[in-house]
């Protein structure tokens, strides 16, 4: 009797972990049988992105890139956290999310608080932004995992950079696409696009990092657009402190994988006239011709605390893009996102905290083409004149008249 309750128990206990086991272990069974018979079995991975949902994040999430993706052997994911850029950046530390599309200036905001779990790899869409620099640009962000998978980053920039070309290519076919996920009007959303630009390869990474061949002209606008999103931010009070690590805006961004990217050679990649809504065409023939600019109304010399005032007028014959400003070795720096082929723009900034000395004031103008001017000017900062101190009156009463005539006729006389 006791051997049979034995077995039954023990019976029992087998029957249990069984049903455990099969509940535990069958769903991944046939999920893998799933992915088996399906095209499934070729995923290496996943790669897991955010936005805000906007149609200038809208390449990065298309289904054109996600197609692209997917062949090369990747699940592109696309979420979005519309209105909460922090929750974007939150997604980059945990690692939820393996890249996020944020405004530069929510950026600076989220990611100093959050101790910048990840760089900047591209400038995914600009907009008018109103005179508050870092407001109207998007940049990509990958975290740090996903940056170190150098293999993954390049087959992620790549495809991305092809799927714009197209895109610019025929922006037709982007406002139809929008559509399609949006659900309004391809009309209204060609309209509501007209004031983003998409920077291509080559945008990036000759106009927003600075790289160039041996001897072209550097204009790092993602830089200088940091720096003054930075100073607004704290004139505005949204942050204490400059957030950038060291103050140094190069900690922000990793300009590796467009390097890699560009020693493929001029083939890779097209050049891309930005705003322009084209449909497949001949290529017309490239624009070398470089824009004018110069600079108007800087007196040479100021004293220390004086206000300077300049002004920057410049052409092209195709279009201008930028216009930008520095002044070397000091804070002064403005950036302005413009189009026409004609502009001007003025700038006014205080002497004040600058030393004596000489100072170079730099202009660059951008064209829809690429092609890059600058002019410069010599300012000079006065050393301060130093101011002789009056001499102090003499009091009436320590005044004695010196002796002479009568006075020291008499005194003279108990001598003689």
């Amino acid at each position: 009797m006791g051997k049979t309750i034995a077995g039954a128990f023990i019976l029992f206990i087998l029957l249990a972990a069984g049903a455990v086991a099969v509940k535990m272990f069958l769903p991944e069974y046939f999920d893998r049988k799933e992915k088996t018979a399906s095209d499934a079995v070729e995923i290496q991975g996943k790669v897991r992105l955010v936005t805000d949902g906007g149609p200038g994040s809208f390449p990065l999430r298309s289904p054109a890139l996600r197609a692209m993706m997917r062949r090369a052997g990747y699940n592109l994911v696309c979420g979005t956290e519309t209105g909460d850029p922090a929750r974007r950046v939150a997604m980059l530390k945990d690692q939820s999310a393996s890249l996020a599309v944020l405004s530069l200036s929510d950026w600076l905001l989220h990611g100093s608080a959050q101790g910048w779990p990840g760089v900047i790899l591209l400038v995914a869409a600009e907009r008018p932004d109103g005179g508050r620099p870092g407001s109207g640009t998007d940049v990509l962000v990958a975290g740090r995992d996903f940056a170190a998978d150098e293999t993954l980053a390049l087959l992620f920039l790549d495809s991305y950079f092809r799927v714009l070309d197209e895109y610019l290519e025929n922006q037709v076919l982007l406002a139809e696409h929008l559509s399609q996920e949006t659900g309004r009007p391809a009309g209204e959303i060609r309209t509501e696009i007209q004031d983003i630009r998409w920077p291509d390869f080559y945008a990036n990474l000759e106009n927003q990092f600075g790289i160039t061949a041996q001897g072209g002209l550097a204009v790092e606008t993602l830089v200088f657009t940091i720096e003054a999103a930075a100073r607004r931010l704290v004139a505005e009070r949204k942050l204490a402190a400059n957030p950038l690590p060291d103050e140094d805006p190069y900690r922000l961004i990793n300009s590796s994988f467009l390097k890699k990217l560009g020693a493929r050679g001029e083939a890779a990649y097209k050049r891309h006239k930005p705003g322009a809504a084209q449909t497949a065409k001949p290529p017309a023939p490239a624009d070398t011709v470089p824009p004018g600019v110069r600079i108007t109304g800087l007196a040479h010399s100021y004293l220390p605390g004086e206000d300077a005032e300049l002004g920057i007028e410049a052409s092209d014959n195709q279009g201008l893009t930028r216009i930008t400003f520095a002044l070397h070795g000091t804070a002064v720096q403005a950036v302005w996102n413009l189009e026409g082929a004609r502009n001007a723009r003025k700038i006014r900034f205080s002497t004040k905290g600058l030393a004596p000395g000489s100072y170079s004031a730099v202009a660059t103008a951008e064209d829809i083409s690429g092609n890059a001017a600058r002019d410069s000017r010599t300012l000079l900062i006065q050393a301060p004149v130093p101011v002789q101190p009056s001499p102090a009156p003499v009091p009436a009463s320590s005044r004695r008249p010196r002796p002479g005539g009568l006075e020291k006729f008499l005194s003279d006389i108990p001598n003689r």
